[in-house]
């Protein structure tokens, strides 16, 4: 038999983004007390998976997923409750996935895809489940060989991008070798991973005063509507307080909206990452 040649090429742009992202890992390896940290590790995991369901039309918010996950009651279609509950245990268990078996890739399917498809675990062109088991893929594949990417949510980087990414997909069909792909894949953990680098640093020494102030009067986890937070800071200008505080602390991917959908919902929450 034939050595396997992947259908790829070595690009000068792969080269430059692996050089990148190994450099940027290094700098969090550094100063990550990730262990010390489980409101961060809990957050970006449910970030993953509400991500990875919504580029596949799941409508659940983020707080929705995190009541899901915490066995409280949601409002909400059956199949997409199933769908948070499958993918919480597939991501719970990805350091048992030997992404090189095919077994495995059988038995995670039927995880991920449990009372959601027919035949579950069992691989079908187009069938609801493959892509976002190609994503959590991605961080089984890249977990082994640095442990911080278990919590490392790429999946909402995808979607930011999610045109982008099913264009890659398109592309590399087309041409019938995954240059492309790769490229784009590289490209959105290198700038997720200035993201993450941020939530990491003990000491937040690069944010600006105005984010340190905002993040010193939220704790995590809890919900506030913005005249909350403004109260909190004794701000009296709107405007001010969402282009001075606000915008530029979820722009860093310190605080989340609870409806990103919806930004100027009445019912808009906002949580400490």
């Amino acid at each position: 038999m034939s050595e396997y040649k992947p259908s790829f090429t070595l690009s000068n742009e792969i080269l430059l983004y692996v050089s990148s992202i190994s450099e940027k890992i290094g700098r969090i390896t550094a100063i990550n007390h990730l262990k010390l940290k489980p409101h961060l590790r809990k957050n970006n995991r449910i970030r993953s998976i509400r991500s990875s369901l919504k580029i596949e039309a799941n409508s659940l918010s983020f707080n929705q997923v995190r009541d899901v996950i915490k066995g409280k009651i949601v409002l909400g279609e059956q199949k997409e409750i199933q769908e948070v509950k499958n993918a919480y245990k597939a991501y719970e268990r990805i350091l048992e996935i030997d992404p090189y078996n095919i077994e495995h890739l059988k038995m995670f399917h039927e995880i991920m895809t449990k009372y959601v498809v027919e035949d579950s675990g069992d691989f079908r062109k187009g069938e609801d489940g493959n892509g976002r088991m190609a994503r959590l893929w991605h961080t089984a594949i890249l977990s082994p060989w640095k442990p911080i990417f278990e919590y490392i949510p790429i999946e909402s980087q995808i979607e930011k991008f999610q045109e982008d990414y099913y264009d890659a997909i398109a592309k590399c069909h087309e041409a019938r070798e995954s240059t492309i792909f790769i490229e784009f894949m590289l490209s959105q953990i290198d700038k997720i991973l200035d993201d993450i680098a941020i939530q990491f640093h003990d000491e937040n020494e690069y944010l600006p005063e105005s984010i340190k102030m905002l993040l010193s009067v939220m704790e995590y986890d809890v919900p506030y509507t913005s005249k909350a937070l403004m109260e909190k800071l004794g701000l009296k200008s709107r405007e001010g307080f969402r282009r001075n505080y606000l915008q530029p602390a979820i722009e860093r991917n310190l605080v989340y909206m609870t409806i990103p959908d919806k930004p100027n919902s009445k019912n808009q929450r906002y949580v400490k990452v």
